[in-house]
């Protein structure tokens, strides 16, 4: 995976999600359903690698695989101004509750080994520039936002309010 390097262009993390989603169809046929909307301008950006694969990965096997219809899965990825903007949705079972989870929560939760890794590797890259959000409704569906700061001279409260 991008031959030892911690960061990865998001051309190239595109690629590796489509050959694990072809696995996953493979694995649960029509049940899982995806749709990207990526912004053509950020394919080169760089970020942190296996950030989103881990997310998707959750989306399928916590969200849609209980559900005997499955459901959709939805990548959203936009650069606005300094920010790069990722958001994993999924139509599936969610948490079970009403839940909104930013930063340092995140790194607290008992279960969610991979949502924590990916609140320290954040954090590590980061350090304070960046926001990352889990949302659920009791009704199901989860929502995970991440919001990178990728120029360098921004400071740590710019990063939400863009």
């Amino acid at each position: 995976l991008n031959s030892g390097k911690d960061f990865i262009r998001i051309r190239d993390e595109v690629c590796f999600l489509e050959k694990y989603l072809y696995l996953m169809r493979a694995r649960f046929g029509e049940r899982v359903c995806w749709v990207s909307d990526i912004d053509p301008a950020v394919l080169d950006v760089e970020i942190p690698k296996l950030i989103i694969q881990p997310l998707l990965e959750n989306a399928i096997h916590h969200g849609l695989e209980p559900m005997i219809e499955g459901g959709r899965i939805r990548l959203f990825m936009r650069q606005d101004r300094d920010n790069m903007n990722i958001v994993v949705e999924d139509t599936g079972v969610g948490f079970g509750k009403d839940l909104l989870l930013k930063n340092e929560e995140i790194s607290k939760l008992k279960n969610g080994v991979a949502l924590r890794n990916i609140y320290n590797r954040l954090n590590l890259y980061y350090s304070g520039r960046f926001e990352y959000t889990i949302q659920s409704s009791e009704y199901g569906g989860s929502r995970v936002g991440i919001i990178i700061c990728i120029r360098e001279d921004v400071q740590d409260e710019d990063v939400g309010s863009r």
